[in-house]
């Protein structure tokens, strides 16, 4: 299926180009950067940071998240609005974006049309923006759990992505279903990161490590994993360790 035919699903009929506006499914949920001043703990002096928090969230989680001592002063950064080459393609393409969007929601449906998909998909889960923006990582306010999930994998650390990948392969061994590293118990968390340390540095691992990309790693579900390196790596690492079906 196109994408015209995917706008069409939606709207029920074809858009007119350049004036079709997306009635998009926003997360309840929603990403505000804060610019924080405050002092530096280790040296005393005035620093200016940048925290990434729910828009919900109260202003002292805000200040905690700086890791600066007070004073503070918190300021709300507005956000980027799309540009004018963004707001041009998606009106090659027939589509108007939502009136509140960022550019980073922009983004978001101007990839979905490159690689084909659905323009518009139902919101991502309360709890799965609140786990990805209470590591700091921004979410856009149109980001479905594709775009979350992509926000994590590429938002997180080497080391904990590393970690993260082989709970997954734990859980293809285990037949145990984690959504979440956090969902695994104290031990085996630590046999995680007892990975992450043992090769996220190992170029053979990191490359294959590429190459699985969000489909193969959502946040939420355990999926069947390809069988490439990095899984043999870990599945190796884990059955020496003692993990069993």
């Amino acid at each position: 299926m196109g994408l015209f035919s995917k706008l069409v699903s939606f709207a029920g009929k074809p858009p007119a180009r350049g004036s079709a506006s997306l009635a998009a499914n926003k997360n309840r949920i929603t990403c505000q950067r804060y610019s924080v001043k405050g002092r530096n703990p280790e040296t005393g002096r005035r620093k200016t940071v940048t925290v990434v928090a729910g828009s919900q969230d109260p202003l002292a989680l805000v200040q905690e998240r700086s890791g600066l001592l007070p004073p503070y002063e918190v300021e709300a950064i507005a956000p980027q609005m799309p540009s004018d080459s963004q707001v041009q393609y998606a009106a090659k393409l027939g589509f108007v974006f939502p009136a509140d969007a960022t550019s980073a929601d922009a983004t978001v449906f101007l990839s979905r049309a490159e690689a084909g998909e659905v323009l518009v998909q139902p919101a991502a889960p309360d709890w799965m923006v609140r786990y990805v923006v209470g590591k700091g990582i921004y979410v856009p306010a149109y980001g479905g759990s594709g775009e979350v999930s992509a926000a994590y994998l590429f938002g997180c650390s080497k080391r904990e992505k590393a970690a993260f990948f082989c709970m997954r392969v734990f859980c293809a061994i285990s037949r145990k279903s984690y959504r979440l590293l956090e969902d695994a118990t104290p031990g085996e968390i630590a046999l995680f990161y007892e990975f992450a340390d043992a090769y996220g540095g190992d170029s053979d691992f990191v490359r294959s490590l590429d190459h699985y990309g969000v489909a193969d790693l959502p946040l939420g579900q355990c999926i069947a994993l390809k069988r490439l390196k990095a899984y043999d790596l870990a599945a190796a690492f884990l059955k020496v360790k003692g993990a069993r079906p």
